[in-house]
């Protein structure tokens, strides 16, 4: 079995070197493959608001949102929706930002210029699908830091709540 994680042309390439059987091997080998994705978190009526807020913020931002588990939809149901919505942009906006190497740094840079650019060419695109709840912005310190991003009332269609962007911006559904 092999299972990865990672880019897509390399997770292509496993899958077809796995596909060919060689010499001494009785079956195909069993791939588990994630090649990009767009995590969720489900918040129900029962859930306490609180705790779906925290849990939600932790995930989005956690690594700056680049890692492939990172949440980058929270879908949540109506009764829940607004005040889980204002507890995610507290939270968000209470995250202490700076330096990787300092332990109490919660949200650091993004890994390069060029990925920098790339998120906030998402976070442009999203200023015209859905609403800016907080973050949406280049912070003033060096190295490439986007401040925690948070998109409320994105429409399912929207390029935000479809491709992975790997960074930290988080869209919110109404359910």
């Amino acid at each position: 079995l092999i299972s990865f994680t990672g880019s897509r042309d390399v997770g292509v390439r496993i899958h077809e070197r796995a596909a060919r059987v060689q010499p001494g091997q009785r079956w195909l080998k069993r791939t588990i493959i994630e090649m990009g994705g767009k995590n969720a978190i489900l918040v129900d009526t029962d859930a306490d608001p609180e705790a779906a807020a925290a849990g939600i913020v932790a995930a989005a931002f956690g690594f700056q949102g680049q890692k492939c588990s990172a949440c980058s939809r929270a879908i949540i149901v109506e009764p829940l929706y607004d005040r889980v919505a204002e507890l995610v942009k507290e939270k968000t906006e209470a995250l202490k930002i700076g330096p990787a190497r300092d332990f109490d740094t919660q949200v650091s840079a993004v890994v390069d210029e060029r990925q920098m650019e790339k998120v906030l060419s998402y976070v442009g695109r999203g200023r015209k699908e859905a609403r800016l709840l907080t973050g949406g912005r280049r912070l003033d310190r060096e190295g490439w830091f986007i401040a925690p991003t948070v998109f409320k009332d994105v429409p399912p269609r929207a390029r935000i709540a479809r491709d992975e962007i790997f960074g930290p911006v988080l869209a919110l559904f109404p359910a």
